[in-house]
């Protein structure tokens, strides 16, 4: 039996390109690379190039988030802060879930 992903609804979805330090947003995207960070005793940091349409930023996976960087694969992040550098960075109040929506990534 093979697992269905779930169809990501989410009420805003925030585009790359319109991405502002500072906030806190949803978005779509799609990985485009992936490499670990810092490994440290029982702490993972994966760095991933993610990205969609409009343009490709980085975002920071920590410990047991690092599963969600995997290549290709489709996360939809939700209430994700937007570090001053751009970078994409999951807090408290924040999720990431893999969904089955097919998108396109600009190319750098």
């Amino acid at each position: 039996m093979t697992e269905e992903l779930p169809i990501c609804k989410v009420h805003t979805v925030s585009k790359v390109a319109s991405l502002q330090p500072g906030t806190h947003v949803n978005v779509l995207c799609k990985v485009v690379a992936a490499r670990l960070a810092a490994f440290q005793g029982h702490s993972r940091v994966v760095e991933a190039e993610v990205g969609d349409e409009t343009g490709v930023t980085t975002a920071r996976f920590l410990n047991a988030q690092c599963d969600f960087a995997r290549l290709h694969s489709t996360l939809i992040f939700r209430n994700v802060r937007v570090a001053s550098s751009g970078r994409l960075e999951v807090d408290a109040y924040g999720s990431i879930d893999v969904c089955a929506v097919r998108i396109e990534v600009q190319s750098s």
